[in-house]
């Protein structure tokens, strides 16, 4: 089905020309000539996205699916379009009573992987965490065959990186080596480098735990240290005996608080200035990522939480919440998550393009991964 640019409705009612929209929008007249012509896939999505805030408007009032007919103008098309689907509305009100139901927006779940077994892993606690806050968790493959993500993600609303093994040092620039690291999992850090790169671009909501949040902060140009008790020197006021990173205790135990900093995003998802947390990990984050924000420290001075500056929601911590989701204290966390993918599933990146370039030139690290330099994205709504 064709998709076509379609504001001439929005600009009557307003009084406003396609020129004078063009001056608030701030675009070039090449796009002048887009918007006039409804040559949705020409236009950037910020672009759509600023089309949507100054006609005040969501982006399926100006994106439509409906194709004009030979002769029959975009407006026109359109108006048939919204015709058709209230006769269709009507048709189905009498065959079903009850309303329809919201969607329950796709999370994709990376699992950790098992290469001794040949087989993926994914704890329990997450899938649950995300059924309680409203979403629908899909685990995902990991494969090499690019085109698989390339049929899969545009379907996904939001993304969930887990813990698991380190991260190979080579992907931050680490020489050096230590007989506390395991084992490194080449396929599943690639994949996550282009969920990293697809989100980035998209503003497609992301939540890495654990490992999930090392991952982020190396993809975005920061280092680990590659254990702990061998590198990190916690800071002077440290409480006596200082933090156990790997708790001995039952993970769904907290062990220790962290310090939430009060102007991240974090802080107004949790809305408090310390919380407990659990602790299961070696590594950590050494150096910050530069478009990354530390958004929760230990008592020891380790960065405990993470979130891109310039992004809705990409967002790392370093303990494991899914042992404290549904009602919990940690439960918001995720039903966060849930309420930005549901805008993202909103957005014009759902709607816009049958065949959407997706360029990794574009991201801000890449370092060794070995990656495609185009995708192509294809999605269909109705």
């Amino acid at each position: 089905m064709a998709i076509y640019l379609c504001v001439d409705e929005l600009l009557k009612e307003r009084g406003m020309s396609v020129s004078k929209l063009a001056l608030e929008v701030g675009i070039t007249r090449a796009n002048v000539s887009n918007i006039k012509t409804g040559n949705v896939k020409a236009l950037r999505f910020s672009t759509l996205d600023k089309l949507c805030e100054v006609l005040n408007c969501e982006p399926g009032d100006i994106i439509k699916y409906q194709p004009p007919c030979c002769g029959e103008s975009v407006l026109a098309a359109a108006e048939n379009g919204k015709a058709m689907r209230e006769a269709e509305e009507a048709d189905g009100a009498g065959a079903a009573s009850e309303p329809r139901a919201k969607k329950r927006p796709i999370v994709g779940i990376v699992p950790a992987l098992l290469p001794d077994e040949a087989s993926f892993q994914v704890r329990q606690n997450y899938c649950d965490a995300i059924i309680a806050a409203g979403g629908t968790p899909l685990i995902l493959p990991l494969t090499l065959d690019m085109s698989v993500y390339e049929e899969l993600f545009p379907s996904i609303d939001g993304f969930l990186l887990t813990g698991g093994t380190d991260i190979d040092p080579h992907r931050y620039g680490e020489e050096g080596t230590s007989d506390k690291l395991g084992e490194f999992t080449p396929s599943r850090e690639e994949v996550e480098c282009l969920i990293l790169s697809y989100a980035y671009q998209f503003d497609v909501p992301v939540l890495g735990i654990c490992r999930g949040m090392q991952m982020i902060n190396v993809f975005f140009g920061g280092t680990l240290y590659l254990d702990l008790a061998d590198q990190f020197c916690p800071k002077e006021n440290c409480p006596l005996g200082g933090i156990a990173h790997w708790q001995k205790e039952d993970y769904s135990k907290p062990t220790h608080f962290v310090d939430i900093v009060r102007a991240s995003k974090l802080a107004d998802i949790l809305q408090t200035d310390q919380v407990a947390t659990n602790s299961m990990h070696h590594q950590g984050v050494r150096k910050l990522g530069p478009l990354l924000d530390a958004a929760a420290y230990g008592p020891d001075g380790l960065i405990e939480a993470i979130e891109v500056r310039d992004r809705s929601f990409i967002i790392g911590v370093q303990w494991h919440p899914e042992f404290f989701a549904g009602e919990k204290h940690m439960g918001c966390i995720f039903t966060s998550l849930i309420q930005e993918a549901k805008r993202c599933s909103r957005r014009a990146r759902t709607a816009v393009a049958n065949s959407c370039v997706f360029s990794c030139r574009t991201k801000p690290c890449l370092r060794s991964f070995d990656l495609p330099k185009e995708l192509h994205f294809s999605r269909e709504t109705g």
